[in-house]
């Protein structure tokens, strides 16, 4: 395991020069890297996770990030943005998302991706006047039944990576934020404008994902354990 950490590492940092967005995603049982480790302050917040996913999700992000940006047993608390989100200061910067089991980092500067396997009772129309912008909403209303799922997981994990690259958090008014559904891969006006790029995932389990990056950024790139 410690040799195919190192070359995730690698293949990671050898992506960032490139150009290109590394993108991870790992079932979140997976083992750690040996040489990293919570520090106290997290060891502290994890025992607090009442839900096993959350707390390994917590455990297995944290050790990952700082083992990407150091690959030893340097250990600094990570500092928190004034909406929550971790970031490690002067080093690579990243971002974290679980959903279904799986744990989902991209590198970068001012980077966010949402994962989510996302509900399957068909109750998130009751969503919609809370987190949609009017033109979603439209399309999502107008779209055929069997579609609509699908059309509100897109416009959700898209407004959820971009807000997390912006770094403004869940709190601020979601329906004044359009993510252009009918786009491939739209631009958003914002400091900085960002670029949203669909991923596609594990179909059959129903996860799906976006990335929000950057419009100077590369391509994303998957890079495996």
């Amino acid at each position: 395991m410690r040799a195919r950490y190192s070359a995730l590492r690698r293949a990671a940092l050898e992506a960032l020069a490139a150009g290109a967005v590394p993108l991870v995603i790992l079932p979140i049982e997976t083992p750690p890297p040996a040489e990293q480790g919570l520090t106290d302050s997290e060891a502290v917040r994890a025992v607090r996770f009442h839900l096993t996913t959350d707390r390994l999700a917590f455990s297995l992000g944290r050790m990952l990030a700082r083992y990407l940006a150091f690959g030893d047993d340097r250990r600094p608390d990570m500092a928190i943005g004034p909406q929550g989100k971790p970031y490690l200061p002067d080093e690579i910067g990243f971002n974290l998302s679980h959903s279904g089991g799986y744990l989902a980092l991209i590198l970068g500067s001012t980077v966010g991706v949402d994962i989510e396997i996302g509900p399957r009772d068909g109750r998130f129309h009751d969503l919609l006047p809370l987190v949609t912008h009017p033109a979603e909403r439209a399309m999502l209303e107008s779209a055929p039944p069997e579609a609509q799922r699908a059309l509100f997981l897109r416009c959700w994990t898209r407004k959820e990576a971009a807000l997390k690259a912006w770094g403004i958090g869940l709190s601020d008014e979601l329906t004044a934020l359009d993510t252009q559904l009918a786009a491939s891969a739209p631009i958003l006006d914002g400091m900085p404008p960002l670029r949203l790029r669909d991923l596609s995932l594990m179909a059959e389990e129903g996860l799906v994902g976006a990335v929000a990056t950057p419009v100077t950024a590369g391509p994303i790139v998957r890079v495996a354990l």
